[in-house]
């Protein structure tokens, strides 16, 4: 909520494995996102996770974040850092996902119109 809903939106612009700690609380596990990569100390992503609109500040948004949380999603469930940022290899990936509504999810991220991408 605090994405969306604030005055100055937080934009991360770079979900990454990076930056995604694990943690345990009363026994269960959870994966936090640092916060040490937020707007203005914009740093450019690894090219795996970013979004085709990086290269034109005046087109950030939160949607950035999404792009690359489905790039994350990607690598969790399989298990496996994407080497590059070509679509094909990701398609590949996806296609090893045994998951039908977590493939629509991740490739709803992953639209290369960020209006058009997932809300998270």
């Amino acid at each position: 909520h605090l994405h969306l809903h604030n005055t100055h939106p937080i934009i991360h612009g770079s979900v990454s494995s990076h930056v995604v700690f694990a943690e345990t609380t009363e026994g269960i596990r959870r994966a936090k996102l640092s916060d040490t990569a937020l707007f203005p100390h914009f740093v450019q992503p690894p090219s795996t996770y970013a979004a085709p609109e990086i290269p034109n500040p005046s087109a950030h948004t939160h949607k950035m974040d999404v792009y690359s949380f489905g790039v994350l999603l990607i690598e969790m469930i399989c298990r496996k850092a994407l080497g590059s940022s070509l679509s094909t290899e990701r398609d590949k990936q996806l296609q090893h996902i045994n998951w039908p509504e977590m493939v629509s999810i991740i490739r709803q991220c992953l639209v290369i119109e960020p209006n058009d991408r997932q809300n998270i």
